[in-house]
Formats: structure tokens, C-alpha cells, sequence
């Protein structure tokens, strides 16, 4: 099966994944909903790079791994991405935004198995609002229908975006 058969209506279900982690962020009394948020938005944001990468004829395979996904893409691409997320939140030198991407690189997976005690690697799961803000930048880029405001968890303490 091609790559372009397997990730070419990828944009439209990023679209859903946004939809349904807004949805989800509507409902939050506590922090139990917290992790389905973040896995919405983590997901959203893994389909849309690999729609870029598609569009780009590049090959983004089945990866989750958002850094590995974002070195795949041309640097133009990655300086794209920077602009949609600085026309969002205001603030973000590339290298910090790139130390970001890298640091949520494997939210979708681990956030999703963060109670498996099997994992040797103990889950790097924190509240940060970079990974809502990021997939929403992208949504709004791709998507002119409806556009979002900047996102923000209650529970994140300022500096810890």
C-alpha cells in the first residue's frame, strides 16, 4: 500500500482528534481527563506533520514519535510549523520550540501507557499546554472554518508552557 493511501486524509482526522480534545477539555472538574486531552492533541499533531510529510513525497512510515517525524520534514517546513505556533502563543525562539517538540516527542505513546509498570522507561508525563497550543496552531492553519484561541490547562503553573 503507498504512503500516500495511508496518510493522504490525514489532516481531516487531525481536524477530529482537535475536535474531540476540545470537547473532552470542556468537561474537566479534575485532572482524571487531563490524559485523553493530551493524547487528542498529541495525535493530532502526529497526523498532521505526517500529511506534510506526505505532501512533501516523503515516506513518514507508522512512527508516534513527534521529534522523529518534525527532523523528517524539510527545514522550511519546520520553519512553517514555528510561524503557525508563534501566530498562536506570541513567544518562542526556534531552538526552544525545537527542545519542546523534542521533549513531548513521545507524549502520544507514553501518556496512553503511562500506567504500564512493564515499561523500563518510566513515562515523562507532565502538564504542559505546548502540545494543546502546537496541535491547535496546526489546526488553524490547516482549517479556516472554525479557529481556536490559545489553550490553556488550569493546572499548568506559569513557565511550564
Amino acid at each position: 500500500m503507498s504512503f500516500h493511501k495511508m496518510h493522504g486524509g490525514a489532516t481531516h482526522t487531525a481536524e477530529e482528534f482537535i475536535l474531540a480534545g476540545m470537547e473532552i477539555y470542556k468537561n474537566i472538574e479534575n485532572n482524571r481527563l487531563i490524559a485523553p486531552v493530551m493524547v487528542c492533541f498529541a495525535f493530532a499533531i502526529e497526523l498532521f506533520i505526517k500529511s506534510i510529510l506526505v505532501d512533501e513525497q516523503i515516506d513518514p512510515g507508522k512512527k508516534h514519535d513527534l521529534g522523529s517525524l518534525f527532523e523528517m520534514l524539510p527545514n522550511e517546513k519546520k520553519e512553517w510549523i514555528h510561524r503557525m505556533y508563534l501566530d498562536l502563543v506570541g513567544k518562542c525562539e526556534i531552538e526552544e520550540f525545537e527542545n519542546e517538540i523534542m521533549r513531548w516527542s513521545k507524549s502520544f505513546t507514553e501518556i496512553r501507557y503511562w500506567h504500564d509498570e512493564t515499561n523500563k522507561e518510566q513515562a515523562h508525563f507532565d502538564f504542559s499546554n505546548f502540545i494543546p497550543n502546537l496541535a491547535i496552531s496546526l489546526n488553524n492553519a490547516y482549517f479556516h472554518t472554525k479557529k481556536f484561541s490559545r489553550f490553556s490547562f488550569p493546572q499548568v503553573v506559569e513557565g511550564h508552557e
